[in-house]
């Protein structure tokens, strides 16, 4: 007969090394990001002398124009003090800003499927 073991988040990330994904929380800050913030990249002339771009998220005003510029860190501070309270996510603050940090790179890929799963990232 198997026995059925239920864990908490933080025991999860400890014995797998992962942050669980609930796909149903990544869709929900994927509508989130998509609602309120749009990709864009910063192009600029380097030290070489070539042209280089730099990957950027941008907050939208109402009308859609780029409002203020972030980085992949300040999105993920931003994204923190709204969602990582104990209320929304993760009763572990540390798990949730793990969580909400993995999200930002497939986000700005275009690699979270309608479903909510994550399809591997390479940016930043």
């Amino acid at each position: 007969m198997a026995k059925k073991i239920i864990i908490t988040e933080s025991q999860f990330e400890r014995l797998t090394g992962k942050v669980p994904f609930d796909p149903a929380k990544v869709l929900y800050v994927k509508h989130f990001l998509d609602s309120k913030f749009g990709r864009s990249k910063y192009g600029y002339i380097g030290a070489d002398g070539d042209y280089q771009e730099i990957p950027t998220i941008y907050m939208k005003s109402p009308d859609g124009s780029a409002v203020k510029t972030f980085t992949r860190r300040q999105l993920a501070d931003y994204l923190e003090s709204k969602f990582c309270d104990g209320h929304h996510f993760y009763s572990d603050e540390n798990i949730c800003k793990k969580f909400l940090y993995a999200i930002i790179s497939p986000w700005y890929e275009g690699k979270i499927n309608k479903n909510g799963i994550i399809q591997g990232s390479n940016f930043f």
